[in-house]
Order: C-alpha cells, then structure tokens, then sequence
C-alpha cells in the first residue's frame, strides 16, 4: 500500500512537471540526425556515464589516431564502430548527430524505439520505454558487433557456451542500483530500485584485472629462459587497426640497484601468439660483478597509433633469485 501510494505521488510530479522532458531520451532519427546525447541520460545514470567518460568508447571519433586514419581514408564506413548507432541490431549504422560522442549510450542501448538493458527493472516508474532482461548484453555477440575479429579469434572447438565473455576480463564488476539520481526529482523515480550485479562502463586496458591468470610466464634460471603461454581466449596481441606488438621488458636487480635491462619484441600483429600458444625466449642481460637477487619481468602492449596511445602494462612478475 505505502509503494503504490509513494508510486501515485511520483507520477503526480511527473504531471505537474511534464513528462515531455523524457521524450527526447528514446526520440531518435538518424536521417533527421537528431538522438539524445549522453549527458541527458547522465541526469539517471551518473555513474555509468562518469564510467563511459574515462572510457576510449567515449573518444573513439575524436582521439587523434582514429581522426587522421579516418580522415586519410575519407570512409563513413569508419563511423558504423566509431560513431555507431542500432548495435543491438544486427547491422549498426554510421550515426549522423552527436559523432563527437563516440559509442554513446544509445549506440549501444538504444533500438527500436527502447532503451535495452540486462537488468530486470526495479523502479515504480518507467520514465522512458525499456526492454529489460535483453541477455544479449551478456553475450560476446553484444562486443562482437565492432570487434569481431578479435571475437573470431576464440577456439572454434570450443562451444559458444563454454566462451569466456568479453566483460569477465574487460569490465570491472559491480553490484549497484541501475539508476542514480542526480537531483530531488530524479533521486525520487530511482528511490526503491535494487541493488543488481552489473560491470563498469569504464573498459580500458589500464583498468584489466591482473592478467596473471591470463598470460602465464615461466621462468628457468637454469637454462635462462623465460616461456610466455597465451591462455587468453584471443590472440596477444589483438585488434584491427594499429600496429599492436608486445614488448618484453626485463631488469635484474640486487636489492633497490637495478644492474641491468633490456626490451625486446615479444610478438606482433603480423606474429601473434594465437590462444594457448607458447613462446620460449632467451634472457641475455649484461651482468656486472654484483650478484643479482631479483628479475622483473614486466609485459608492455604498445601501439604505433601516430603517438597517441600511450603504452599500457599488461603483466609485471617479480622473480626471486637463487645464488649460484
């Protein structure tokens, strides 16, 4: 009795502020180029849209890589992943409006008319038509749309249910309301949704959980020799565009004194380490007469992308030395 009377006092308020202030969230035409940006939906999804803000999707047109390659290419092609709109659809369209966006909200939540989501709903009121409990969202199929060669990339023998998703390692799990409200009236439509288990919208390398279940290193002091094994469920490296490698970066210390180190070319685009392949390399540093107690082996994914992407570690493994 007391929800359906808080629920009575919500709608109230939504008549006396009108509820046309909504339309515009699910009012979208491409070829009229008119869509909701993101900030609007920033006023009931505060943290996922702070997430999506630190995010590569939300500068995926106006990073300075992406913005020469396309402009040498001269292909509106480029813009169905990297300004896109109707993903959950089957073939994603280049959007016409708010490109500086990236992969907005509605690139991805947006189709026919509703916002979609994995969740059920919880909330006494629906400001905007929702598809709720859409599992497409939990599938690779949801990343696979842009990224499908690195989708691809998986085993064929293994069965589509037993793939790992994409957002077991690439997003950050979390258990939060679907909404947040950012104001009086906005906290009073979310005020009695649930707690559900969702990811971050922050998916950036940097932000990788510990790869070291992932990308094992195997280290012989004997033989001096360090085994890479790719157990991810793609290659390493991976992606389409960019010249991707993966530099090997090793450093032997005595205590803090670091006595020597050396980078080398682990591997490339052109020479990936395909799932579950092994690699065996040779460690030849230098040695000073100081007897080394320690090697740091630490794995760095770079990226030409014209200067613009900065390096990001993907593995750094401290090895405790016998005396010999």
């Amino acid at each position: 009795m007391l929800v359906r009377s808080l629920a009575t006092v919500i709608l109230v308020l939504l008549g006396l502020a009108g509820c046309t202030t909504f339309r515009p969230l699910t009012d979208v035409n491409n070829q009229e180029k008119r869509g909701p940006k993101a900030e609007a939906c920033a006023e009931c999804h505060s943290a996922q849209h702070m997430e999506w803000q630190s995010s590569p999707h939300a500068t995926a047109y106006t990073n300075p890589a992406f913005q020469k390659a396309f402009n040498d290419a001269g292909d509106n092609e480029c813009l169905t992943c990297h300004a896109p709109i109707g993903i959950r659809e089957d073939t994603p369209q280049a959007r016409t409006f708010n490109l500086t966006s990236g992969v907005d909200c509605i690139s991805c939540h947006y189709s026919l008319g509703k916002m979609h989501g994995p969740h059920p709903s919880s909330a006494l009121f629906q400001p905007h038509p929702i598809e709720e409990n859409d599992q497409f969202y939990l599938t690779n199929e949801f990343c696979g749309r842009c990224h499908n060669e690195t989708v691809a990339e998986q085993p064929t023998e293994v069965p589509n249910s037993a793939k790992m998703p994409c957002l077991s390692c690439h997003a950050a799990p979390e258990s939060r309301t679907p909404s947040q409200g950012s104001g009086v009236f906005s906290n009073a439509l979310v005020a009695f949704e649930k707690e559900v288990p969702s990811h971050s919208h922050a998916i950036r390398l940097a932000n990788l959980k510990s790869s070291a279940m992932a990308v094992k290193l195997v280290f012989s002091q004997q033989q001096n020799s360090l085994t890479l094994i790719n157990d991810l469920p793609h290659n390493l490296p991976t992606g389409t565009y960019g010249d991707k490698a993966i530099d090997l970066q090793t450093q032997l210390f005595s205590g803090e004194l670091e006595l020597a180190s050396q980078t080398m070319r682990f591997c490339d685009a052109s020479h990936p380490l395909t799932p579950h392949q092994q690699k065996n390399v040779e460690i030849t540093l230098q040695r000073t007469g100081v007897q080394p107690d320690t090697l740091l082996i630490t794995l760095v994914r770079t990226d030409d992308g014209g200067g613009f992407r900065e390096p990001v570690v993907l593995l750094r493994q401290r090895i405790i030395l016998s005396s010999q």
